[in-house]
């Protein structure tokens, strides 16, 4: 209670990245933290970097989660799902990714079906002050279009896979059209700049 997906301060801890290790961490709107408090667990997004090891073994706790009828973790590369019914779960699995880069791998769903959490909440774009925050958490090169409310393209860039970035943006006050591609993924909102 009394959280959000926002940086809560006492709530919240943001990840530092030291020696080379493999990392675990859950992406949110304030960026990768090492402790993310929130109101709702389902959609959770959680980053792993591999250190070139060939497996790795995953303990999660589950406490104080008694208003989840069922919580999944999904391994969003091999499409598994691991029911979290004890307290402890531990899951085994193997990385072929990039030593030390981050991949967007894992999510906290409430259903097992992949079809149901393989959907577009992987492209996200809000603004804040003069800056414009985007993510393509997809496997695939992304590009944004902003728009002016007459339809004109003002900033077309490309977003690379598995990033969160941001643009400074010198635009005047209004509101504009945003527009993600990446892969068959589409995500359209609209940013205020005051």
């Amino acid at each position: 209670e009394g959280t959000s997906s926002a940086f809560d301060n006492g709530w919240d801890g943001i990840k530092f990245f030291g020696r080379s290790a493999a990392y675990l961490f859950a992406k949110s709107d304030a960026g990768n933290m090492q402790v993310n408090t929130t109101d709702n667990i389902i959609g959770t997004r959680i980053s792993f970097v591999p250190d070139g090891s060939d497996n790795y073994e995953m303990t999660i706790r589950k406490s104080n989660l008694g208003e989840y009828s069922s919580l999944y973790l999904a391994d969003l590369f091999t499409g598994k799902a691991v029911e979290l019914t004890n307290k402890l779960t531990t899951y085994n699995f193997t990385s072929t990714g990039q030593n030390g880069k981050d991949q967007q791998r894992f999510r906290i769903v409430a259903n097992p079906d992949s079809t149901t959490w393989k959907d577009k909440v992987y492209l996200n774009a809000y603004s804040e002050e003069k800056n414009l925050y985007l993510s393509n958490w997809t496997n695939y090169v992304g590009s944004m279009s902003l728009y002016d409310m007459s339809g004109r393209k003002l900033i077309e860039l490309e977003i690379p896979a598995l990033i969160d970035k941001v643009v400074p943006l010198n635009l005047e006050r209004g509101t504009y059209v945003i527009q993600l591609n990446a892969g068959e993924n589409q995500f359209n909102t609209k940013c205020i700049i005051r």
